[in-house]
């Protein structure tokens, strides 16, 4: 059902005023002319905006569209809709943001206008083009996120920002330095892998003070983000680390996460997998029970050690009661790789990272049957272009989410979330790390097939029975495969999943 709108009301009636300069007598010069207003090209156009419920998407739209709105004489309507509906719950609506996960079934079922061509000129300013700078979007954005296939419908309006805190009082402290080198044989860090940090967990875990050491599981949300965070790293090998042998397809190597590239057959229960799962059940041993709250909430209570939550839970934190001093990383990779071709567990000096993403933020995009498809398209280039996407990523309560390469170099501007200089040094450098390391090729992305939701149902339920101790990882990953070979032919999975990446088949 359609929601209450909010509609922004620009005022639109300026009088101009002409200045006529005279010539002095007998001179006999020219009159000035008074300056032109700026054409508007959509004067009187009234553009109604779809957003999910309960995110702050609707605050963004109001704020930042706000004076394109005015510049161009818009009239703007901003409708929530729950995100169980769809976009297509608001009647008329003629510009759609919606979760990154949505697109392909959106996509594949032909109900999206495809972005046009002058938002992706490469040069700025183009001959034909618009200022939109598409070349200064991230790859995850222009080669994986805002494409189904071959063709781009997409553009970012919100990013995500994933991050690992810890309590850096705790850290710091020598008494608790002291009884971790005596445990482990090493000094006390933030963790880099996810045995580290379950390591940590557990030391945290049996001290006084500090037990539960982690935050519960929240709902669906969470327990999918995390639960794949952790077998990313495990399940694929990073492009940027490593070369892969020259036998091998490279694209079937680098691109085989929840599915095989090759073959469209899944791979949720491969042996990355299960070992992420089967770290995920030993991480369960350290948490405070589930009492219906976002997980991050327990953290910013001072209840927990370590915690993985986006950047805008710092604001959060620091208004907590006990308002906890936390430290910053990026969020942890794996010691442990599992070899694409046999299964078989490798060791990577270092770790091998490999970050999931495209399971928060907001993409907008344009109905095919939107009756204003031009201003819609022109009002999301405003939202995320260059200007206005530094400001949405640096509003600290919902920012840290980078689409764009250069929105880490202004380091005066993330001073906008409170933290000392070397909270924010290590904040922009996890996020440079997770969201635009050089080189990396292949991050993690949230299944994007047409039926996600009925895939990520099926995966959800075994892994819930596996977190409450009914069923084995392995035997219960067997069950989650098996439950998506029953969704749909393996054939049209492979090519499905290929378009989800930005890619085209082979043979397709």
């Amino acid at each position: 059902m359609q929601r209450k709108s909010t509609t922004v009301r620009p005022v639109f009636s300026s009088l101009w005023v002409g200045l006529i300069l005279l010539a002095p007598a007998g001179c006999g010069g020219p009159a000035a002319t008074a300056p032109q207003a700026a054409p508007r090209h959509f004067e009187g156009v009234t553009l109604q905006v779809a957003v999910p419920d309960g995110e702050p998407a609707k605050t963004v739209v109001e704020r930042y569209g706000r004076d394109w709105a005015t510049r161009e004489g818009v009239r703007l309507e901003v409708t929530p809709y729950e995100p169980a509906a769809g976009p297509d719950a608001v009647e008329g609506a003629d510009l759609w943001l919606i979760e990154p996960a949505s697109l392909g079934r959106l996509a594949a079922a032909d109900r999206l206008a495809p972005l046009p061509d002058e938002y992706r000129r490469e040069r700025p300013g183009e001959e034909g083009g618009r200022r939109y700078e598409w070349g200064t979007l991230l790859p995850l954005y222009r080669e994986r996120l805002l494409r189904w296939g071959d063709r781009a419908y997409a553009l970012p309006v919100l990013g995500e920002a994933p991050l690992c805190f810890y309590r850096l009082d705790l850290f710091v402290d020598p008494a608790t330095q002291a009884s971790f080198r005596a445990r482990y044989q090493r000094q006390l860090s933030p963790p880099a892998t996810w045995e580290e940090f379950a390591g940590l967990a557990e030391f945290f875990n049996g001290r006084p003070g500090t037990s539960p050491s982690l935050p519960p599981l929240g709902g669906d949300d969470e327990i999918d983000r995390q639960f794949h965070a952790l077998a990313a790293s495990c399940a694929v090998r990073a492009a940027g680390g490593h070369n892969l042998p020259r036998d091998r397809d490279a694209r079937g190597e680098l691109f085989s996460f929840h599915c095989d590239f090759a073959t469209g057959e899944p791979r949720v229960a491969s042996p990355g997998f299960v070992y992420a799962l089967r770290l995920m059940q030993r991480l369960q041993a350290c948490r405070i029970p589930a009492d219906g709250k976002p997980g991050p909430e327990a953290f910013a209570a001072g209840k927990a050690v370590l915690c993985l939550a986006d950047a805008s839970w710092i604001r959060r934190f620091q208004k907590g009661p006990t308002k906890p001093r936390f430290g910053v990383c990026r969020v942890p990779g794996s010691q442990l790789v599992f070899d694409y071709a046999t299964g078989k567990p490798e060791s990577v000096a270092g770790g091998n990272y490999v970050p999931y993403l495209g399971a928060a933020g907001c993409l907008g995009v344009v109905p095919r049957d939107a009756a204003r498809p031009e201003a819609a398209f022109a009002l999301l280039a405003e939202l995320s272009g260059p200007e206005k996407a530094q400001q949405i990523a640096i509003e600290p309560e919902w920012g840290g989410g980078v689409v764009r390469r250069d929105q880490l170099s202004d380091a005066g501007g993330w001073s906008s979330f409170g933290l000392d200089q070397a909270q924010t040094t290590a904040l922009t450098q996890a996020l440079q790390q997770t969201l635009a390391q050089p080189g990396l090729a292949n991050p993690a992305t949230r299944l994007r097939l047409p039926r996600e939701a009925e895939y990520r149902a099926a995966l959800l339920d075994e892994v819930r029975a596996v977190l409450a101790g009914k069923k084995d990882a392995e035997a219960a990953l067997k069950s989650a495969a098996e439950r998506w070979r029953a969704l749909g032919p393996a054939e049209a999975r492979r090519v499905e999943y290929a378009q989800s990446l930005g890619l085209t088949p082979r043979g397709g």
